[in-house]
């Protein structure tokens, strides 16, 4: 299980990723376009599932002790937002590449 200060970190690089993409031209678009824009997204997914899955471990741990802390269930609930729309992005992608 991560440590909050772990998920602190993730969320820089998670930022950094995000502001990269934008830099480089590839945020003009909010769809994927090309190959190209499917690596930060895979990025970005594989970050936000670390996160999500420290989150929910945190808050199983909480309701032990006697409940969870309100910024732990937010920093989950913004992470599971984060994580279901770039699955969606990058299946809206897939099945477009492959049907189209």
């Amino acid at each position: 299980m991560n440590s909050k200060r772990k998920d602190l970190q993730y969320a820089s690089v998670f930022l950094l990723a995000v502001a990269l993409t934008f830099l480089l031209g590839k945020g003009d678009n909010l769809w994927l376009v090309s190959w190209g824009d499917l690596i930060p997204s895979l990025f970005v997914l594989f970050i936000a599932g670390d996160c999500l899955y420290s989150s929910l471990l945190r808050i199983k741990r909480g309701e032990e002790e006697g409940g969870a802390r309100w910024s732990t269930c937010f920093t989950f609930l913004v992470f599971s937002i984060v994580f279901m729309g770039d699955l969606f992005f990058i299946g809206n992608f897939i099945v477009d590449k492959l049907c189209g």
